[in-house]
């Protein structure tokens, strides 16, 4: 690691000693040797065949590489690279001042000497003086700019430079070549560097390491008190560790030493949290979190002790730890250890916008900023986990070119010796990936690097003459953000307002004209059409919503969402494109794209509307000790016959890809669809609501294929009231449901039943006010709202556009009727309502039994009743 007082970022002189320049080449000829010593390091031997490589491409000029053992005493015509053979004009003393990756180039009469800290520093100083005094780019690992030269010509050099972050890393696919990387001064974890190209700060395990420690699959069941203890329960299912437990800090103390023998090459090792909540409340390691003022001092003092426990062993290695969502705010009390890395996140803030401005424009990030400055005086180890793109939507645009650098630079300022730029690191053609990769490198290496002249020289060397308008188009989307104060957080959708069809008109007449100027050169086209994925992406998502509206889908609106997709597809395949998202697999989104295509299953309008619910077929058949899964073909032949052509099921029929394929069959051999499913389970605490989200998530996508579009939840009902904090709770993992749903295709629409209209319905109204309506619809149960004490015309009204589905039941003196007819509810009034706010959603009858309903007639025949009474009274 470089030590944490470091020269100046640049320190540029000419000397009164310094010559006046050097002719390095001239025809095609030089007199200059390269001299390294025999006892270079693999890196400063690379060093000089690069050197020579790249010479000899820019002037057509062969350079020789000499091997010595002492300096060369008569330096004349010689560029000495590498510490040992420049001593005589760079001094031991001004290496030792560099630490592992700083450089001086010095000219000195015919001399030219390139030499910097090991491993890394003198390949550094040839590839900056490769960039900075002869042009040299290295765009990607498949295009650069060598400009050729008749005559090589360099002014006097005396530059002395060491970087400000010890450690640079991102991880888009094209950061991980190992030229590229040590060309461009990467040297992360992710990149594929070796020995002769410096190698790289490696770390052992790189984050989420506490399952890697205590596997609660192997140890839970024998020793539960290992594991966290979340509302008075010990959990196994998305557990961290009891950190106050003794026998948990030996077992990770010795996986540790572990890590640390079997991994000497690497000098980080990650000890941190698993990538959720349910952080242990313990009594003991909730007496240190109070006594912290935050749940870091348990995980803090834990790290710490493991650090004291391998320091004298190991000396060189460093323990990481994450501040992270729960972790993020510093301890009160606790300090790390000075071999303990803190690497801070910034996952809840708003990239479109600095961090660190002084005027407050988003609260996530002061409240960010606030905490990096209070861990900036805790720890002079401090990293910083950043993300740059959009892990939602990774090919939308993501506006956050010109925060990137004053990101950097506020880390930097608050003493960040490495940062990791979380970028797309999932798949090829992500938005503006290579220049985006390309700002990074720079600004890291250099956090005043300009990024105007980042994006300039990105865009002429790898668009060539489509530059102009694409650099037009970065203006448009970072000019409208601005304007508009608008917000971007790493899920952001494309309904974003910043996604206006004037915006979105302008930037396809921009990509017009950039592939019209490049017409007649292949590659760069086909660049160009990469760049272009992220606005197309854009205008099918806006086509798809276009066609689930009614009298929308036309057939020129159809053929518009073709031929945008065509062309996207065609693209996205000849790339490499293989996830829309993180954890969003590319063949997912296009199979939710052609079934629009076909005519269907997204745009329920397409379908019937009106759908019978399933549930009283469970009370049918389970009064005769049956299950409803044992008799579909006899439940959807019935259902057919009684006049409908879809159904509502439940999300336990995608349970695994066989059973949903076999419901999926039957509804097909029934003539049926089933757009909509029902499932359950508790929102209101974050350890079960991260299992319910799971597990509605994983079944969902299963049944996207089959036509799913909508989901139908009910949060827990509990025998009491749930507190505000469980209210707070439950909103919050709702909307991380709706938006996980989103991802698929899917509405999610939230069903309440008795419970939440207590007390003026209180809960109901809350989930209203703490949802995001884009994310988090209504399933409005009419007969539930009614026996709850609440009217279900007011709550209809209240609730207005959100409302996706309706659950349609009567009662009358209070008893469930037979079939749906007239009785308690008005459904005459319903469906006036219904009407004037120009409802959109599914009418689901819903018939259930209880013991006093009547059964004067067969359930077919109720099933048909209950239709034609819809057709009748409803329209539909």
């Amino acid at each position: 690691m470089i030590p944490s007082l470091l020269i100046a970022l640049v320190t540029v002189q000419v000397t009164p000693q310094a010559s006046a320049g050097l002719r390095l080449t001239e025809a095609g000829r030089t007199p200059f040797a390269i001299v390294v010593d025999r006892r270079a390091t693999p890196p400063e031997r690379h060093a000089a065949h690069e050197l020579a490589s790249f010479l000899e491409r820019i002037s057509g000029a062969t350079f020789p590489i000499r091997e010595v053992t002492e300096p060369p005493r008569n330096a004349e015509h010689m560029i000495l690279v590498g510490p040992d053979a420049a001593r005589g004009v760079i001094s031991p003393a001004e290496i030792a001042r560099l630490g592992q990756e700083g450089y001086v180039l010095r000219t000195r009469a015919t001399t030219l000497a390139i030499a910097g800290g090991r491993p890394r520093g003198t390949l550094y100083g040839v590839y900056s003086f490769l960039e900075d005094s002869l042009g040299c780019r290295w765009f990607t690992p498949t295009v650069s700019r060598i400009p050729k030269q008749d005559r090589v010509t360099i002014p006097a050099l005396d530059r002395t430079f060491a970087p400000r972050l010890e450690y640079r890393a991102t991880d888009y696919p094209g950061s991980r070549d190992a030229d590229w990387a040590a060309r461009n001064k990467i040297n992360g974890t992710q990149t594929q560097l070796d020995v002769s190209r410096g190698g790289k700060i490696a770390y052992g395990p790189f984050v989420h390491t506490f399952n890697s420690i205590l596997d609660p699959k192997e140890h839970f069941r024998r020793h539960p008190e290992y594991f966290s203890e979340v509302n008075g329960q010990r959990v196994a299912e998305r557990t961290q560790l009891c950190l106050s437990n003794p026998e948990v800090l030996r077992i990770a103390t010795d996986t540790v030493r572990r890590w640390m023998r079997e991994q000497p090459e690497s000098t980080i090792f990650s000890v941190s949290q698993n990538d959720w909540y349910n952080y242990c409340t313990c009594k003991n390691c909730a007496r240190i979190t109070a006594e912290e003022g935050s749940p870091i001092g348990p995980y803090l003092r834990f790290v710490n002790a493991i650090a004291d426990a391998v320091r004298d062993e190991f000396p060189g290695k460093t323990i990481d730890t994450l501040a992270y969502q729960f972790t993020r705010s510093p301890p009160k009390k606790v300090k790390p250890r000075p071999n303990v890395m803190v690497r801070l996140c910034d996952i809840e803030c708003c990239f479109a916008h600095p961090l660190g401005v002084a005027v407050e424009v988003d609260k996530r990030n002061a409240d960010f900023a606030g905490d990096l400055r209070r861990w900036s005086e805790t720890t002079d180890r401090l990293y910083v986990w950043d993300y740059v793109v959009d892990f939602a939507h990774s090919i939308m645009p993501f506006p956050n070119l010109y925060t990137l650098k004053p990101n950097i630079n506020f880390f930097v300022d608050h003493h960040v010796k490495g940062i990791y730029e979380e970028a797309a690191y999932f798949s090829k053609g992500t938005e503006l990936a290579e220049l985006r990769t390309w700002i990074l490198a720079k600004t890291l290496w250099n956090p005043g690097y300009d990024t105007d002249r980042a994006i300039d020289e990105f865009l002429e060397g790898y668009y060539g003459q489509a530059a102009a308008p694409i650099r037009r188009y970065i203006d448009l989307v970072h000019g409208e953000a601005r304007s508009g104060a608008i917000h971007f957080r790493i899920g952001e959708r494309p309904s974003s307002t910043l996604f206006s069809d004037h915006l979105v008109a302008r930037a396809a007449a921009l990509f017009d004209q950039a592939e019209k100027q490049v017409t007649d050169q292949p590659a760069i086209r086909e660049r160009v059409r990469v760049a272009r994925l992220q606005i197309v992406y854009v205008q099918i998502a806006k086509c798809m919503k276009t066609l689930t509206r009614p009298g929308e889908r036309s057939a020129a609106n159809l053929h518009h969402l073709q031929s945008l997709f065509d062309m996207f597809d065609r693209v996205a395949h000849e790339e490499g494109v293989t996830q829309v998202s993180e954890g969003g697999p590319y063949e997912a989104w296009a199979a939710r794209v052609k079934a629009v295509l076909a005519g269907g299953p997204a745009d329920h309008r397409a379908e019937s509307p009106v759908a019978a619910q399933l549930y009283v077929w469970t009370q049918f058949y389970g009064e005769r000790r049956s299950r409803l899964e044992d008799h579909l073909d006899d439940v959807f032949a019935a259902t057919k016959r009684a006049g409908f052509d879809a159904v509502q099921g439940f999300l336990t029929f995608y349970d695994t890809p066989e059973k949903a394929a076999k419901v999926a069959a039957k509804l097909k051999e029934h003539g049926l669809t089933m757009p909509a499913a029902y499932d359950g389970g508790a929102m209101h605490t974050r350890a079960d609501g991260q299992k319910t989200l799971e597990n509605i998530v994983r079944q969902a996508r299963r049944g996207v294929p089959h036509g799913l579009r909508l989901v139908i939840h009910n949060p827990l009902p509990l025998n009491r009231e749930k507190t505000d904090q469980e209210l707070a709770v439950q909103a919050e993992n709702l909307n991380r449901l709706g938006a996980a749903l989103n991802e698929l295709g899917i509405r999610l629409a939230v069903h309440s039943h008795e419970p939440e209209m207590r007390h003026g319905a209180r809960e109901w109204y809350y989930m209203l006010r703490h949802t995001n309506p884009d994310q988090v619809g209504v399933c409005l149960d009419l007969h539930w709202v009614l026996r709850g004490g609440q009217d279900p015309c007011r709550l209809l009204q209240d609730a207005g556009k959100r409302v996706l589905d309706l659950h349609l039941r009567n009662s009358r003196g209070g008893v469930w009727s037979e079939s749906l007819g007239d009785g308690d509810i008005d459904y005459g009034r319903i469906g006036a309502i219904l009407k004037r706010i120009g409802y959109q959603g599914f009418y689901t009858v819903e018939l259930a039994y209880e013991s006093k309903t009547p059964h004067a007639r067969s359930l077919a025949e109720d099933l048909q009743r209950s239709r034609e009474y819809v057709q009748r009274v409803l329209g539909q």
